[in-house]
């Protein structure tokens, strides 16, 4: 059994931390990666063959390769890293030195 990310659920924003695609020959057609840097939302989540498995919003499900064909192309989950949106608590907190340093009115 495959312990799935925490993070890894539809709708969870990350990011391509590692876009060297080894992809097997029959993959090798003309379709759309995931790129370095590049902010994706999960649209679907796999286990399977022990890994955890993403499919993405921005990116087309089936791709044709030679127009008689298509491939169904997911992506390991270690390529990619969560979104974490600070909380207005954490975005105070970086700032509050600024508010502690304020003088008082006199």
């Amino acid at each position: 059994m495959v312990a799935m990310s925490s993070w890894a659920r539809p709708g969870a924003e990350c990011v391509c931390i590692d876009d060297a695609w080894d992809m097997p020959a029959f993959y090798k057609v003309p379709h759309r990666l995931p790129m370095l840097n590049e902010l994706l939302t999960v649209a679907a989540v796999q286990a399977k063959r022990g890994e955890v498995w993403l499919k993405f919003s921005e990116i087309p499900d089936d791709q044709s390769c030679d127009g008689q064909r298509s491939v169904d192309i997911w992506y390991i989950s270690t390529s990619f890293r969560p979104i974490i949106k600070p909380t207005v608590e954490q975005d105070i907190a970086l700032f509050k030195h600024h508010l502690d340093q304020v003088p008082a009115e006199q």
